[in-house]
């Protein structure tokens, strides 16, 4: 794992996954409780741009303000990878109204999925196991991006596991 800075060509810090830890109760097919932590060899050093963020221990509501970060395609269409670290402003949208959305489909959203939208951005390829951050807390991460990256993801909301859903388990499984 590669990180501290906000270009993907000059990371400057380089740290071995020692192991992985996936939820034991994970589905491929669902993507329902898609959680895992990474043991990395060494400690984090922390920078300006590598802090450490508190776990979100209840689910944010419709409505709330989030900021998703990653350094994925900037679209559906588009093969190349960002150089530079992007971000974007989501809205969290309710289980019902996400749930009514994609259940058409044959997707269902479980307890453990939160959804968030932005009428012109979203989580695309390479970007999923992204953080989304609210009142400067980890709420989400980025699950699935839906129907190829789309640019309106109020149509087609992003999937994230929703962090406080799985507190105690994520709790139990990062060392500090």
């Amino acid at each position: 794992a590669y990180y501290d800075g906000l270009d993907r060509r000059t990371l400057r810090v380089r740290n071995n996954v020692i192991k992985i830890q996936i939820h034991e109760l994970w589905d491929t097919e669902t993507l329902d409780y898609d959680y895992c932590v990474l043991t990395l060899q060494d400690d984090i050093v922390q920078s300006p741009t590598v802090q450490t963020i508190e776990l979100a221990t209840s689910a944010p509501t419709q409505g709330t303000t989030a900021q998703l970060t990653g350094w994925g395609r900037t679209s559906g269409t588009s093969s190349t990878i960002p150089y530079l670290l992007q971000y974007t402003i989501m809205d969290i949208v309710s289980w019902e109204v996400c749930n009514n959305i994609w259940e058409p489909t044959g997707q269902t959203v479980t307890d453990r999925m939160i959804c968030a939208s932005n009428p012109s951005a979203g989580g695309c390829s390479g970007d999923t196991g992204g953080p989304l951050v609210a009142d400067g807390r980890l709420v989400g991460i980025l699950s699935w991006n839906g129907k190829k990256c789309p640019a309106n993801t109020v149509e087609w909301p992003n999937w994230y596991s929703d962090v406080a859903n799985q507190w105690q388990w994520l709790s139990d499984h990062i060392t500090k």
